[in-house]
């Protein structure tokens, strides 16, 4: 079986190719002429071969040493490249980050995003679908990192808050009968809310339809639902065409309140409810330390510190 051919054997082999003298190779690696004759004899070994001709002037290469000179030198520069410890720079990346989340997550990645295509335009995010294999898929690298207000995070998980205490808004169209209603009354309560149909936005994980649209409502807790769709664009769209109801975070209502295209009911019951809940930025061990996820987590985070001030918590 050929022996093994160390990194010191090899930066041995390379010198004394080019001094093509024992002492002198010894002398050039600072070691003792015993230790650089006792060095060529494991490289005849391994080789299984002298490498090495005797001349008047010292040992020159024969070809088996020629041929493998290239080799070693490659061997060792890739060496080196495993050990350098290089620079991070943004500019320079070319990886491909992939962020999985619900469409509610690409608002909360939207500023961050913006921010890497300037600063690192070789590189590409990839948005992906949530499912509830994400524990798996983040363990395995085929994601990079989840958004989503997950309530626990594996141990071998990390975590960071993007936005907290993020309340939950009844939505219906402009001159919504309720709206009608809020006139005459002069407020709303959950009963009358709930004499209309509900669109729920079912997704992938449970954790996060439970935290987003089931645990904060139990002052809603005998609605009907109408209509479940998968995502909440789709849930506005229809609310905006109907007299249907639908939940949403006060955070996600800034997308559609502004142009008029939905209206929050002021629901004391709802508005008072306790429960709150925090988008997460969740990563796993495996790339804790990356220098390029690093950089992407800190870009995420400091541009939602900017985006949502009154939300995110300062660390």
């Amino acid at each position: 079986m050929p022996k093994a051919l160390d990194r010191d054997l090899l930066i041995f082999f390379r010198t004394l190719c080019k001094t093509c003298n024992l002492a002198a190779a010894a002398n050039s690696l600072g070691i003792p002429a015993a230790t650089a004759s006792r060095m060529l004899g494991k490289l005849r070994e391994a080789f299984g071969d002298e490498l090495f001709t005797r001349t008047a002037t010292g040992l020159v290469p024969n070809w088996r040493a020629q041929r493998a000179v290239p080799h070693v030198q490659t061997l060792l520069e890739e060496y080196e490249l495993l050990l350098e410890d290089k620079v991070f720079t943004p500019a320079e990346i070319t990886r491909t980050f992939r962020i999985a989340c619900a469409d509610h997550g690409t608002h909360f990645l939207a500023p961050g995003i913006a921010l890497i295509t300037q600063v690192a335009p070789l590189a590409q995010v990839q948005v992906w679908d949530l499912t509830d294999r994400w524990t798996e898929e983040l363990k395995n690298g085929d994601i990079d990192a989840v958004v989503s207000p997950m309530p626990n995070v594996p141990e071998d998980c990390h975590a960071q808050a993007l936005c907290s205490n993020v309340p939950v808004k009844a939505v219906v169209r402009p001159g919504h009968p309720l709206e009608k209603l809020l006139e005459e009354k002069g407020r709303i309560t959950p009963q009358d809310v709930m004499k209309y149909g509900f669109v729920d936005v079912v997704y992938q994980p449970s954790d996060f339809y439970r935290e987003t649209q089931q645990n904060p409502c139990d002052v809603l807790a005998g609605r009907r639902v109408a209509v479940r769709v998968p995502f909440f664009f789709g849930a506005a769209r229809i609310v905006a065409a109907s007299n249907l109801v639908t939940l949403m975070s006060d955070v996600m209502c800034e997308w559609f309140l502004p142009p008029g295209l939905l209206h929050a009911l002021p629901l004391k019951e709802l508005d008072d409810c306790e429960h709150r809940f925090t988008v997460r930025l969740i990563w796993h061990d495996r790339s804790h330390s990356d220098p390029a996820m690093q950089w992407i987590r800190s870009v995420i985070l400091e541009s939602c510190r900017e985006h949502f001030r009154s939300a995110v918590p300062q660390v």
